[in-house]
């Protein structure tokens, strides 16, 4: 590994021997959440850091995937217990999930944009292959929940007084700082609302909006530069993809990868 990677993995051990269960009860009694707002995990799991083989990016060729929490699933908690996890093999299950539980509906137009923004074409066969070696996707609260509840405020505190939210930020610096990748989607407006929150003196977004490509409504995304130690980084935020208002149709999430493209270039040529 290098090693970035081996920060990242470190992480990931000292987290595997950490009382989660405990301390989301905590959380979720000092913040009030239950129901639907209440984080959760498998019992006896940390969270799932990130979405995709580490150890298999290509240098500059990968892009990053930003969201705000993973959706909390109680019917997964049994499955996950009766695997028997150990700290490596939780590793390897989180690095090749979308090969091996490959899930169209929401990684699908996230594989095109990427595809489309490294000037790639991806066949629906090879999609889950491509999420999982040119392609990480992490969560800004790295607890699953139903609904997500907390206000900006509460969401800067847990950033410096949670170690879930500590440990999700330092493995998102590696990321970026590190392992260069080609750009990053934020995806979903409140996504892109907290990434700007935690980056805010990194990059500045500015909102674009435009016509469809092909129906009469106005679409809108979020584009900046992330200024890394390794050179200027492009960052895109949008809606969520495939919705009825937003870019719905893969003729416009194709263009927004184009522009992603136009993004790039321009940030090498800043270099």
């Amino acid at each position: 590994m290098v090693q970035w990677q081996q920060a990242i993995r470190d992480l990931h051990n000292e987290a595997w021997g950490y009382d989660w269960d405990t301390h989301l009860a905590r959380v979720n009694a000092r913040l009030r959440l239950t129901g639907p707002n209440a984080f959760g995990l498998p019992p006896g799991l940390p969270p799932a850091w990130v979405v995709g083989d580490l150890e298999s990016l290509p240098v500059s060729e990968w892009v990053l995937v930003v969201s705000l929490n993973q959706a909390r699933r109680a019917d997964e908690a049994g499955w996950h217990v009766a695997q028997g996890y150990t700290s490596q093999s939780y590793w390897d299950h989180w690095r090749f999930l979308n090969r091996d539980w490959w899930e169209p509906r929401f990684y699908r137009p996230l594989v095109r944009l990427a595809a489309t923004a490294l000037d790639l074409s991806v066949d629906q066969d090879d999609e889950a292959t491509f999420a999982t070696t040119q392609m990480i996707f992490l969560e800004l609260c790295p607890y699953p929940s139903r609904q997500f509840a907390l206000d900006g405020p509460t969401v800067e505190q847990l950033a410096i007084d949670d170690v879930g939210f500590r440990t999700a930020a330092a493995i998102r610096r590696l990321l970026i700082e590190e392992a260069a990748p080609a750009a990053i989607l934020v995806n979903g407006v409140a996504a892109v609302e907290e990434f700007g929150r935690f980056h805010g003196a990194s990059v500045g977004l500015t909102e674009r909006r435009y016509p469809s490509v092909n129906r009469a409504r106005s679409l809108r995304h979020w584009e900046g530069v992330y200024a890394s130690t390794h050179g200027p980084v492009p960052v895109v935020g949008f809606p969520f993809l495939r919705k009825p208002s937003t870019h719905n149709s893969y003729a416009d999430i194709e263009h927004l990868g184009r522009r992603i493209r136009v993004l790039r270039a321009g940030a090498r040529h800043a270099e």
